[in-house]
């Protein structure tokens, strides 16, 4: 009995007792919290130990926990990839930072009208025709981006469905219809949530702008932050295989597991609350009858040298290679 029990005894009554288990007992649920928390840091120690950091060869060293990933979106024929983002993923500072780049972007192609979102097409699509766009990005920005990740329509639609849609504040009514391409965005101005569909319309909508393409990728950056936010938590795990899933049927990318698993963990480290956002700094000119957007060098040395580049040394007017016009 008295290993099972112990007996406490009433001062103020020493002929009455009660019997109860003995305090040791007590560590029972010590060690099992002590239990699940060996657990869970083995299983993350794990997980750390599989991701791998998006590394490629650059011109320089490059600052620790730091990778660029280009996010583009192809348009319905996929010969263009009308919306690029660039990510710069801090995940020693907790910091991301995502750069625009106008899709009429002027390059060195020697192809008819050599802007920067019809280089897909030229160079055939998929993977070949994302590395004609990256070639001509590091013409722009100095170094080559560790990834690439090319989402077409139907994909983009299944993902934001998938992920439960996203809140957001359009900013203006968007109407526009182009039978031609079986394309009707049909939106009202205020906060909702967006499905596949009306989110779709929302990143590619950009005629009623006054600033047309620039204003457009504004609305983007801000709409990719706000999707982030929103899909980077705790009950959306269970979704994240079904989002692999997706992203290896529907999605072109030079990006495997390892680096998609590292990239997440990154992304939750950082946030988006505090995301820095910009546009390639340039402006607008009509060239052989063709409207371009013409990159500023200046400008853009000065942005990617306040953290969009991933290299310790700054950036030189040697490392671009601009086509001014």
């Amino acid at each position: 009995m008295k290993d099972d029990l112990e007996t406490k005894f009433y001062l103020d009554d020493p002929d009455c007792f009660e019997l109860e288990p003995p305090r040791r007992r007590r560590h029972g649920f010590l060690r099992f919290l002590l239990t699940l928390i060996l657990i869970a840091a083995i299983l993350a120690a794990a997980v750390l130990v599989y991701a791998k950091q998006p590394k490629t060869e650059l011109p320089g060293a490059r600052r620790a926990l730091v990778s660029t990933v280009l996010i583009a979106g192809a348009d319905e024929g996929g010969l263009r990839t009308d919306t690029m983002m660039l990510l710069t993923v801090d995940a020693a500072a907790g910091v991301l930072r995502m750069t625009s780049i106008p899709r009429d972007t002027l390059t060195n192609g020697t192809w008819n009208v050599p802007k920067l979102n019809s280089a897909y097409g030229v160079y055939g699509g998929g993977a070949e025709g994302m590395e004609g766009v990256i070639k001509h990005l590091t013409d722009v920005i100095g170094f080559r981006p560790d990834g690439y990740a090319v989402v077409e329509l139907d994909a983009f639609i299944e993902a934001v469905d998938l992920m439960g849609g996203v809140e957001f504040d359009v900013p203006q009514d968007m109407y526009y219809y182009d039978p031609t391409q079986d394309l009707l965005i049909d939106l009202k101005a205020g906060h909702q949530r967006l499905d596949g569909n009306a989110a779709m319309g929302l990143v590619r909508f950009r005629s009623g702008y006054a600033a047309a393409d620039i204003t457009r990728v504004s609305v983007q950056r801000d709409f990719i932050s706000a999707a982030l936010s929103q899909w980077l938590t705790v009950k959306n795990a269970g979704k994240v295989p079904e989002l692999m899933r997706l992203i290896k049927d529907k999605v072109v990318t030079d990006l495997d597991t390892r680096e998609l698993v590292w990239l997440a963990l990154a992304l939750a480290r950082c946030g988006t609350d505090d995301a820095e956002s910009a546009v390639i700094p340039g402006s607008g000119a009509m060239i052989g009858g063709a409207a371009y957007y013409v990159v500023d060098e200046e400008g853009t040395l000065a942005l990617l040298n306040s953290g969009v580049s991933p290299l310790k040394r700054d950036l030189t007017p040697a490392d671009l290679h601009i086509n001014k016009g």
